[in-house]
């Protein structure tokens, strides 16, 4: 009896490892599905008034404005290595299904009620766009982002 204890024991603790490890592997795994090698990040605006475009990267700052006619200014700046990396850290916990298929809370945009506001988020091999939103009404999915950007 006692070597059918110590059997049953040593069974208990190699299916207990076994299914610890098996499940640690399904968290890296879908981690590295989550992980977004972020190389830029737009704030595109447009509306019968004119555009406005913010374009980040993790050395440089642009944006772009422009009138109803096409006339307008960019100003380049240095962007910081420690809000680059708080952006970045925004982007990983975006659910991209959800920011790709993301439904806007109003639709003022379609009457020139707001100017029409989208993401693009680049990595090394895509491109990534959210839906249009009207501007200062981001749908909750992208609203610290949004935000985020919006501050900068």
């Amino acid at each position: 009896m006692k070597i059918d204890s110590i059997y049953n024991l040593a069974l208990v603790l190699i299916v207990t490892i076994s299914f610890s490890s098996c499940k640690m592997s399904k968290n890296v795994v879908e981690n590295q599905k989550n992980s977004i090698e972020l190389m830029e990040i737009s704030l595109e605006k447009v509306g019968m008034s004119g555009s406005e475009n913010l374009v980040i990267n993790s050395k440089e700052r642009m944006k772009t404005q422009s009138n109803r006619s096409g006339v307008g200014d960019s100003v380049k700046t240095i962007f910081d290595s420690k809000d680059w990396n708080e952006l970045v850290a925004i982007v990983q916990n975006l659910n991209i299904e959800e920011f790709q298929n993301m439904e806007a809370p109003s639709q003022e945009r379609f009457h020139d009620g707001a100017r029409a506001t989208t993401i693009i988020i680049k990595t090394a091999d895509s491109e990534i766009s959210s839906q249009t939103y009207d501007e200062g009404k981001p749908p909750a999915s992208v609203k610290i982002l949004n935000d985020y950007l919006e501050s900068l």
